[in-house]
């Protein structure tokens, strides 16, 4: 199977009023305090923004809370320094009956430069949600300009890659492979994506050999009502904060203590 093989339906009338997308925006200073030892804002706090601007956009769409269903890939071009202002924006890129694909990018620079860097692009999805907690139909996007259509067609893509996947219509590992042969072909199987959907380092068609090498990470984090969000469940950025801090020590291990830092992730 190949990526054309997947196709993309366009926006359809839905039993809910169709509506333009909603854009979400956030400036910040990166201080010390949200600096790893090298002087690079932690990419936990990144992924913590995400989700901040990803909520506002999705529950502005649908005028309701919501609720982090998945972030499918993101991808961090540069490393952000002390000192420098980042400017997040989120835009609701695609619907489905019950679900909000939402598309993050991000840019960084320091006041004395002229025009910011873009450094960051993700795509998040929501669900929306009742007063019990329970998933609900959502207001249909309408694309109309040409950057909204294209960004509808590559949510619906994601969407139906992601059922393709789970539906078994895509190969599954057979359960004899090593952790080796598995991780190869979870490559193989992101080979399917459109190439700009892929990461760089999964756009190349070989893998360098590494040492075998096993670094587990074991991290307990109690679950304070600080990070509950007005549902009483585990706020989403809070989570995919702590993903990223396990991530993190888990390849540092891997690198015998050496320093690294996150530069993307697929879902």
């Amino acid at each position: 199977m190949t990526a054309n093989e997947l196709t993309v339906q366009e926006p359809t009338s839905a039993p809910l009023a169709t509506r333009g997308g909603r854009e979400a925006h956030l400036d910040e200073w990166v201080a010390p305090d949200i600096a790893d030892e090298q002087g690079f804002l932690r990419a936990g706090k990144i992924l913590e923004w995400m989700d901040v601007v990803g909520v506002l956009a999705a529950s502005r769409h649908c005028r309701c809370p919501v609720a982090t269903a998945s972030v499918d890939g993101m991808e961090l071009r540069h490393p952000i320094r002390v000192g420098e202002r980042v400017t997040m924006t989120a835009a609701v890129a695609h619907t489905s009956e019950r679900s909000i694909g939402v598309s993050v990018a991000m840019s960084h620079g320091r006041p004395s430069e002229a025009g910011d860097r873009m450094t960051l692009s993700g795509y998040m999805t929501f669900v929306a949600l009742d007063a019990r907690g329970r998933a609900v139909p959502v207001p249909q996007l309408h694309p109309d300009t040409p950057s909204e259509m294209a960004r509808f067609r590559e949510g619906a893509l994601r969407r139906e890659f992601r059922e393709k996947l789970s539906t078994g219509q895509l190969p599954a590992p057979p359960p004899t492979l090593t952790r080796d042969e598995e991780r190869m072909f979870v490559r193989e199987v992101l080979k399917l994506l459109p190439r700009s959907l892929r990461l760089p380092f999964d756009r190349g068609d070989s893998l360098r050999p590494r040492r075998r090498h096993v670094s587990y990470v074991h991290k307990i984090e109690p679950i304070r009502e600080s990070r509950l969000n007005f549902h009483g469940t585990l706020y989403g950025g809070a989570l995919m904060k702590w993903i990223e801090t396990a991530a993190n020590l888990s390849a540092r291990a891997y690198l015998d203590g050496a320093p690294v830092r996150l530069v993307g992730l697929h879902g």
